[in-house]
């Protein structure tokens, strides 16, 4: 993702998936749930400088939706780190597959935003958003240089 951590603890807990029999061990709900803010935030903002202002809503609601997250997690190698989540590794790789097969072929419509997602894989990039924006002292710019090194070029050739 090409940022650095000050706190790596931060991005050890991005990348570690709920255990339902665990719910009290430490994991990424709460960065989760930040991450989604704050993208949405830096999605927005990314729309409307690009000169989208009467479809930023839609654009960003394709750019947030998780089979987006879930390309933008499998192109950037986050699904390579994700711990405990054990059960979902043969989908995760199922995934992969597919994605390594459809994603060159694919023209200008976005095969990623039809049928089911793996709710980790976007919940990961969410979380990693979470952790850059802590991470930073709150600043959007730095969750903003990684959502254009991640997730910008994958949404720019199927969206803009």
């Amino acid at each position: 993702i090409d940022y650095k951590f000050k706190d790596r603890k931060l991005l050890e807990l991005a990348l570690t998936a709920p255990v339902k029999s665990q719910p009290s061990s430490p994991n990424y709900n709460r960065l989760e749930y930040l991450g989604d803010a704050v993208m949405e935030v830096v999605a927005i903002q990314v729309w409307m400088n690009k000169g989208v202002i009467a479809g930023a809503a839609k654009k960003t609601e394709d750019t947030a939706c998780n089979r987006a997250l879930q390309a933008v997690c499998i192109a950037a190698g986050l699904h390579n780190h994700i711990k405990k989540c054990e059960g979902k590794k043969p989908r995760i790789k199922a995934i992969k597959a597919a994605y390594d097969v459809l994603e060159p072929k694919s023209p200008n419509k976005a095969y990623w935003l039809q049928g089911a997602a793996c709710k980790t894989l976007g919940d990961v990039v969410e979380s990693v958003y979470g952790a850059v924006f802590l991470d930073s002292g709150l600043r959007l710019s730095a969750v903003e240089g990684v959502f254009k090194r991640i997730h910008w070029p994958i949404v720019e050739r199927r969206l803009a």
